[in-house]
């Protein structure tokens, strides 16, 4: 029952019921307005009389007294559902001081890794002669260019093997997809990767808040295999020209070993292939 229909209810008895009650004692007393239903009016009543109008006002109070309890209990209904809004609002926003804990222990760790990322590209960039290290600004500008964009593809993946529509929502595909993998991060972008052909199906770039989330998403995506609907997509790290190059070498390279030593399981594991017995 809501509030709206409660305040209906009452109005239509107080403008009906009760009105009629209330002038029927009007009527026995013989006067017109309610307030001359006075004692002095009611002694001249007799007993017949008097049995009507009290039969009219004793229904008048028990009607009062439906309404009222009906109204104490639209209160505690609006009570009820205030605490309850209250408790959804306390919730939403330990949710998101939650999410910014997480977004600010991450910044460390981030920095910490650029710092790296910053110094082993000026190792692998920057000219040097014994002890002597003969930079240009120019260098100085690629070296950190480059450390810069390493960092920014650690919160990256790539999806591949994702269907192609042309009015699909992006965004409510790769959140399913991270579902079956028992993840649901917050997704900062994604975008489909290079022009458009009805003959291929362009693989998704997803761009998470941390590179934490992306490297977990990594490690579970070979549940990927075991689903019903997604068993065809692949997930990978996003990788420079120079990675993807190195990587279709090695993974020439692993065929090339599984075909040379098919009694032994090869695999890649960081960068580099490994062999154990299929046993």
């Amino acid at each position: 029952m809501t509030l709206e229909y409660t305040v209906k209810t009452a109005n239509d008895v107080l403008d009906g019921e009760l009105a009629q009650s209330l002038e029927e004692v009007m009527k026995l007393v013989n006067v017109s307005i309610d307030t001359d239903v006075t004692p002095e009016a009611l002694f001249k009543l007799n007993k017949t009389q008097l049995s009507e109008c009290l039969s009219s006002m004793t229904y008048v109070v028990v009607l009062c007294k439906d309404l009222l309890k009906g109204s104490i209990n639209m209160t505690d209904a609006m009570k009820t559902e205030h605490i309850s809004f209250q408790k959804q609002i306390i919730e939403q926003q330990n949710e998101l001081l939650k999410r910014k804990s997480e977004e600010l222990e991450a910044v460390p760790a981030t920095v910490k890794t650029e710092l790296q990322s910053y110094c082993d590209a000026a190792k692998k960039c920057l000219p040097s002669s014994g002890n002597v290290i003969s930079i240009t600004a120019e260098e100085v500008k690629k070296a950190v260019k480059s450390a810069v964009e390493e960092e920014d593809r650690t919160r990256n993946l790539m999806m591949f093997g994702v269907a192609e529509e042309g009015d699909e929502i992006l965004e409510s595909k790769v959140l399913d997809i991270l579902e079956q993998v028992d993840e649901k991060p917050r997704v900062a972008e994604c975008r489909r990767i290079g022009e458009a052909k009805s003959e291929v199906v362009r693989p998704i770039k997803v761009v998470f808040y941390s590179a934490d989330t992306a490297h977990r998403v990594l490690r579970k995506s070979g549940r990927l295999k075991k689903t019903e609907n997604h068993q065809a997509v692949f997930l990978s790290a996003d990788r420079t020209v120079e990675e993807r190059a190195a990587r279709r070498k090695l993974v020439e390279q692993l065929k090339q070993k599984r075909e040379q030593e098919p009694e032994l399981y090869h695999f890649v594991r960081n960068d580099k292939i490994c062999s154990r017995s299929k046993d």
